[in-house]
């Protein structure tokens, strides 16, 4: 995928973010992702939030904390 596509759900440089997100509620949340609805553990789903804060991991791993 290309930078700057208005059609890319997540860019190369949203993918290493999203892992270390994804890996954290692992780490949190007993059953991630598995246990929760598809909806809630995509990717696209928690870019959302990284993009929402600015890409800063931290801040959108704590709203992710209480969604």
């Amino acid at each position: 995928m290309e930078e700057g596509d208005p059609l890319a759900y997540v860019t190369e440089a949203e993918v290493a973010p999203l892992a270390r997100l994804q890996a954290a509620l692992a780490s949190e949340l007993p059953g991630w992702p598995e246990a929760y609805p598809a909806d809630l553990t995509h990717d696209v789903h928690l870019c959302r939030f990284l993009r929402g804060h600015g890409g800063d991991e931290a801040k959108a791993l704590e709203k992710l904390r209480h969604a």
